[in-house]
């Protein structure tokens, strides 16, 4: 398995990936050309991207929800690696108290959701075909419609790219 990547550019600065296999998680260690030092981690549950940080800054974590189908963001006072392999620990040992946990901490006025799924339509696999997608790192919140076309290896197509009116009138009222 692979450990470690490092990439140099010509301008002089690199970015050093370090694969933390048995703990799921991605550190990267990038280096800009005039010696600032920025890491930033990236954690994963088994398959699935959990949540990312990087170091300095505001203590800010983002979680990235894959069943609320959301992005939001919440400062953590703790080391910020260690509380999110705890908050994975718990999401694997006791997942209805890490779903209480995480409304808790979306509810909280420093956390934000940033992005997020409130609509999706689906076809008969099970692979999303349509869906709202709201980014609220802006004012108001961002407002997009995804449609994709899905081609098979079996030649069988699901879903398009073209308009779906009827979708964004069952949407329009979702803020």
């Amino acid at each position: 398995m692979v450990a470690t990547i490092e990439r140099k550019w010509k301008s002089g600065g690199s970015k050093k990936t370090f694969f933390k296999h048995n703990g799921n998680y991605v550190r990267e260690k990038e280096t800009a050309p005039d010696g600032k030092i920025t890491e930033s981690y990236t954690v994963y549950d088994e398959d699935e991207l959990f949540a990312s940080f990087a170091l300095g800054g505001r203590p800010v974590v983002t979680f990235h929800d894959s069943y609320h189908r959301i992005e939001f963001e919440a400062e953590v006072n703790t080391h910020a690696l260690n509380y999110v392999l705890e908050q994975r620990k718990l999401k694997q040992s006791n997942p209805e108290a890490f779903n209480k946990l995480m409304t808790e901490l979306q509810g909280k006025p420093t956390s934000r959701v940033v992005f997020d799924i409130p609509a999706m339509a689906t076809n008969e696999q099970g692979d999303w075909t349509k869906r709202l997608q709201i980014d609220r790192r802006f004012s108001k919140g961002e407002r997009r419609l995804v449609f994709k076309k899905l081609v098979y290896a079996d030649g069988t197509e699901s879903g398009s790219t073209d308009y779906d009116l009827i979708f964004e009138r069952k949407t329009e009222r979702i803020k």
